[in-house]
């Protein structure tokens, strides 16, 4: 990444626990940030669809407000979305990644989107897809995915505190497997 004058000053105020200041440098350099981010997991990194988010369809860049004026009631976890994805679309998408996660031994880096990442969690615990809506994950914020023996479980959710420039933000995601049981599944979304 190559750096101006304004963003080492950035950088330093973000390093004297300047918050609006680290919100400042993560918003100019989103795109910079989640590169380095996908270097982060080396030639093992891999571009996976399934992690895009939602396909909103013919409601891509409007407001809930607006596709209620002519869908009252509409509701993304439920309805789904006109020539989008619908709630069943999204679980096969989630239901093939989180497969795939479980099949693999050692650490695994996610990026994600924010209502792509509240499905994973409801279904990581076996929820339907609309239980996400209860899931309010902000962006960048971390969640942690991970087990109590045979059970899945939220372990941590919508964490923020890695903002307070006390390290680095890259939008990383982690699957930690300690033994063959036990796996953590920890999520960091990437700004679109």
């Amino acid at each position: 990444m190559v750096l101006n004058e304004n963003d080492r000053e950035l950088i330093e105020a973000c390093q004297r626990g300047d918050q609006e200041a680290f919100a400042l440098l993560f918003d100019v350099h989103s795109d910079k940030i989640y590169s380095i981010a996908l270097r982060y997991a080396g030639d093992q990194a891999v571009e996976d669809p399934d992690l895009s988010e939602y396909d909103y369809g013919d409601y891509e860049g409007l407001t809930t407000a607006e596709i209620r004026r002519s869908a009252p009631g509409w509701d993304l976890w439920s309805d789904g979305a006109p020539d989008g994805e619908t709630p069943g679309d999204v679980r096969e998408r989630v239901d093939g990644l989180i497969r795939e996660i479980r099949s693999i031994d050692g650490d695994v880096a996610l990026f994600s989107h924010g209502h792509l990442s509240r499905a994973l969690a409801a279904r990581w615990i076996e929820l339907p897809v609309a239980a996400g809506k209860s899931f309010l994950f902000t962006t960048p914020a971390i969640g942690v995915l991970g087990w109590d023996r045979a059970t899945p479980l939220i372990e941590r959710w919508n964490d923020d505190s890695h903002l307070r420039c006390s390290g680095s933000s890259t939008g990383v995601s982690r699957i930690s497997a300690s033994g063959s049981s036990e796996r953590k599944v920890e999520t960091r979304p990437r700004r679109p």
